[in-house]
């Protein structure tokens, strides 16, 4: 009985007079937890979008421009012993690219690019879960020709739809005017069509390009036979030989197709190859059709018309590729490493070694992701720190008032009796009440701020990031913590007060 009446005097009474009128110092406990648990959340977010940056392929991969020596410089480069010494997994080399692509209204615009190995670690970096947009399931392959290409290309060329990205991207090769004239192919001014089967659309690319070609079109492009220049008398065979391909065609779209041959009066073979096709970002068909014909303007204008009129209907060429072409130049060497502790020392031996300088903003930037992430997590740390010991703080002073506040009615009741003992686990179980509510209160609200936040695009990082995150260990961990130091640093609190003899609290003679 004697229990009870202590609980409800104590329990109940006194948690009303610790949190103030108003409930103020429940409120300012609160304010406390809010800020602390929102700047730690919000930090350690930081920290994970450091890492992610540092791991990146694109942080860790390194560009070094062609310079004398050069030659010495890449054979070096490229053996196990040196590659193992300063942590690089992969080097290759590459060119840069700029050309034109067609708009969905067959403008052209404008692009920018580089080569890149099929086997290159950045491939799997750029096809990455939190990179791409929309990719096909086939991988890549050392006679893939095919490009990869941002979204932001995509969308200045007209597509802004990620569910109905073409199959192909229209590059737009130079050819003679007066042969185009010759052959009917639909042109802007000399450049027409070349279509490039589209390997993946994402979110970025290396360098803020445009897109990435594997380095077998480039050789092709640069080959002496020129596969990819269709109105070359040498490549009349792609007249005669004319694929189309087909994304979800229905079973009537051969007897379509060939009635318009027999309306323009167009000699064709009656045997279809018809084949399933791979390597393209969506399920489509090709249908290969023998021409008789020897007028190509008039095919050349039929099947235009075909294109245009059928739905997600491609024209597309079995390319008469070149087995030996090679890269007729390289404009740099890429090195991808495995972190980014040996940059810098991977650039002075270059210096020393060959003379070759490396880009220092390259270095420093890499490093520099480094040093941040370090710093932030050592904020992270001071900032759990400092919130514990404010909570410790802003206990020690309200434990300390209220006892002034209360000092001779306690001393009353511990000439009475009560024990010390009871006197803690009573007033232990109001402040544990006090923060536990408070603390609770506050994850409620960050919880529903996350959800209400991480829905929107712009409050992200990219790849949709959050910029907080209630399910960090850090912030779980700190949570978890507080109750039980402000749990212990109570006890401690209130056994130093509770020094006292009960005269002394009475006559408030300490």
């Amino acid at each position: 009985m004697k229990t009870e009446k202590y609980t409800e005097i104590f329990v109940k009474k006194e948690f009303n007079s610790i949190v103030g009128r108003g409930w103020r110092n429940f409120w300012i406990l609160s304010a406390v937890f809010l800020v602390t648990i929102f700047a730690l959340e919000f930090s350690r977010s930081g920290i994970y979008f450091l890492d992610y940056k540092m791991n990146d392929p694109f942080i860790k991969w390194i560009n070094v421009r062609y310079q004398t020596n050069f030659d010495e410089f890449r054979i070096d480069t490229d053996t196990d012993s040196l590659k193992m010494k300063y942590n690089i997994s992969t080097v290759e080399e590459n060119m840069f690219m700029w050309v034109y692509a067609f708009t969905s209204e067959f403008g052209i615009k404008g692009v920018d690019g580089r080569t890149i190995s099929y086997e290159s670690e950045l491939v799997k970096g750029i096809l990455g879960d939190k990179n791409i947009v929309k990719k096909r399931e086939m991988e890549m392959n050392e006679r893939d020709y095919g490009w990869i290409v941002t979204k932001d290309l995509m969308e200045r060329l007209g597509y802004d739809d990620k569910d109905i990205y073409p199959l192909y991207i229209n590059f737009a090769s130079p050819g003679d005017t007066t042969r185009l004239k010759e052959t009917g192919l639909k042109n802007f001014k000399t450049y027409f069509e070349v279509p490039i089967p589209i390997i993946a659309v994402v979110e970025q690319l290396p360098d803020l390009l445009d897109f990435i070609a594997p380095t077998y079109f480039m050789e092709q492009f640069q080959s002496r036979k020129k596969p990819f220049i269709i109105p070359n008398k040498e490549n009349e065979n792609y007249f005669y030989d004319l694929y189309l391909v087909a994304e979800n065609p229905d079973e009537n779209i051969v007897d379509r197709i060939k009635s318009y041959f027999d309306d323009a009066g167009i000699q064709y073979d009656d045997d279809i190859d018809q084949k399933e096709l791979s390597h393209l970002l969506r399920h489509a068909t090709q249908y290969g059709f023998t021409i008789r014909d020897t007028v190509y303007q008039t095919l050349n204008s039929v099947v235009s018309a075909i294109c245009e009129k059928e739905k997600d209907l491609y024209r597309t060429y079995r390319w008469n590729f070149d087995p030996v072409a090679k890269l007729s130049s390289r404009d740099y060497l890429s090195f991808m490493f495995n972190d980014l502790t040996k940059v810098k020392e991977f650039s002075n031996w270059a210096k020393e070694t060959h003379g070759i300088r490396i880009d220092m903003a390259q270095i420093e930037a890499k490093e520099n992701f480094k040093t941040f992430s370090l710093l932030s997590s050592m904020l992270c740390f001071f900032i759990a720190v400092i919130a514990i010991a404010f909570v410790a703080i802003f206990l020690y002073f309200l434990i300390d008032s209220h006892f002034r506040r209360i000092s001779k009615n306690l001393g009353t009741i511990m000439a009475f009796g009560l024990g010390n003992k009871q006197i803690i686990r009573i007033y232990l179980a109001v402040f544990l009440l006090m923060i536990l509510v408070s603390l609770l209160a506050v994850v409620g609200v960050l919880g529903g701020a996350e959800i209400l936040f991480n829905t929107l695009e712009w409050w992200q990082y990219e790849n949709g990031m959050p910029h907080f995150s209630l399910g960090d260990k850090w912030v779980i961990l700190t949570i978890l913590v507080i109750p039980v130091i402000s749990a212990v640093a109570t006890v401690v609190f209130l056994r130093f007060k509770l020094k006292a003899t009960p005269g002394d609290l009475i006559f408030e003679r300490n």
